[in-house]
């Protein structure tokens, strides 16, 4: 129902929108979970080619999924980068880096409990420090795909001074290293807002910034459907 007021939109755009979702359990085993929908995205993308143009909107751990996406993407990249051709625009919105898991998948699971939340960010503290081979060498290697992008489709970074989560010093470090391989960024930073909760917070500023990031690529059909 959250995603549904972003997907509609797009779909006022003439859009068909697909959402990839990733449960705690996947991201906690990336090998037999994140990983494998990271390559149902690629193939899903690479097998569908009669759309020529693709826009990627991220939010929070999507981040990490991307990452993954890359990581399966660069193992192939003769294969693969006709896919990258066709994406024309991203938009990450709250993006979580490898730092903030602990802090991201508690308040995610558990948003208004934090007697949960201090348990289960313990526990993915303990889970990164043990299961290094199973899990974050994971999370590193796609952390550092997502920072080095190749990808350089026009970018719009949406993030909060007040976001723990999807932090204003790691989301900026990922858009200065980008902008250093030649991506065109957008920079937009509430002063008060949760993490991902940007656009219900300030809906008309953030579709506004959305909407003219998408016009700048001409991916903006029906400017009167705009709501």
């Amino acid at each position: 129902k959250h995603l549904m007021k972003y997907a509609q939109l797009y779909i006022d755009q003439g859009f068909d929108v697909s959402i990839i979702q990733v449960s705690a359990w996947q991201l906690l085993w990336p090998s037999k979970g994140s990983q494998q929908v990271a390559e149902d995205v690629v193939k899903f993308l690479a097998n569908n080619d009669y759309y020529k143009q693709v826009v990627l909107h991220g939010f929070s751990v999507g981040g990490y999924v991307f990452g993954e996406c890359l990581v399966h993407m660069n193992n192939d990249r003769k294969k693969y980068q006709s896919t990258v051709d066709r994406i024309v625009a991203q938009i990450w919105d709250s993006a979580a880096d490898i730092t903030e898991i602990p802090v991201g998948v508690p308040k995610a699971l558990f948003p208004r409990n934090p007697g949960l939340q201090a348990p289960l960010r313990n526990y993915m503290i303990y889970h990164m420090r043990t299961f290094h081979e199973a899990a974050t060498q994971h999370y590193i290697r796609s952390s550092q795909m997502f920072h080095t992008n190749f990808v350089h489709a026009p970018a719009l970074f949406i993030v909060s001074k007040t976001d723990p989560v999807g932090a204003v010093p790691s989301n900026r470090r990922v858009a200065d290293s980008w902008i250093k391989n030649g991506v065109n960024v957008t920079w937009k930073c509430f002063d008060n807002s949760p993490h991902v909760m940007h656009f219900m917070k300030h809906r008309e500023e953030y579709t506004r910034w959305l909407i003219g990031h998408l016009a700048s690529v001409n991916m903006v059909k029906h400017p009167e459907k705009i709501r």
